[in-house]
């Protein structure tokens, strides 16, 4: 069953810069974590699937909690 949908998922920075732009993904009902070095947009990805965040475009949609 999935869990969390992201579909042509972009993020840009007020600066004009991008972090990553069409992104695609879809997660199962199964525990998963983010992995990464500091600084390359962990948290921000984060915030985006809880909905604390907006995506320059693209959507997400989740079908659980997010924690």
């Amino acid at each position: 069953m999935t869990s969390i949908n992201a579909q042509a998922l972009t993020y840009r920075f007020d600066n004009g810069n991008t972090l990553f732009s069409n992104l695609n993904f879809t997660l199962d009902d199964k525990i998963t974590g983010l992995v990464g070095r500091n600084g390359v947009g962990k948290s921000l990805l984060a915030s985006l699937l809880t909905g604390e965040k907006m995506p320059y475009s693209g959507s997400v949609t989740t079908f659980c909690r997010v924690g």
